[in-house]
């Protein structure tokens, strides 16, 4: 089995990591008749993990390359540490979609007062 085969689909940005890991894990379980959450030390589990990490978008995993002991966790900790930095990798990409349709609303905006400003020096120019 290889790394592409632990897991079935990357994580969106709309989907609850707990949920999405719990589905990877029972993927493992039917392909490999093996529990990845019991022993960190086992080459399954490191396996499993790495695979796991390998999903994530690139800010979350440039994030956990800092946490030290981050493979030796027991399994309840290292889904909290996964939780915690997709959660914030969330959360900031959701800032920066508000953000972007913001500016658009008020480009959209200023383009409408533009051109209702020529439409009525237009207008006051025909009168004239």
């Amino acid at each position: 089995m290889s790394k592409g085969d632990m897991i079935t689909q990357a994580p969106t940005l709309t989907e609850h990591f707990e949920t999405w890991l719990r589905e990877q894990i029972q993927h493992w379980r039917d392909v490999a008749n093996e529990s990845v959450t019991i022993d960190p030390g086992t080459m399954q589990t490191q396996l499993f993990r790495g695979a796991v990490v390998d999903a994530l978008p690139d800010g979350v995993q440039s994030k956990l390359t800092n946490v030290p002991g981050l493979d030796m966790m027991h399994h309840g900790q290292w889904a909290g540490t996964l939780k915690h930095f997709f959660k914030a990798h969330q959360d900031a990409e959701k800032a920066l979609d508000k953000q972007g349709t913001e500016v658009s609303r008020k480009l959209a905006q200023a383009r409408l007062d533009q051109l209702k400003k020529a439409k009525r020096d237009e207008c006051g120019e025909v009168q004239s």
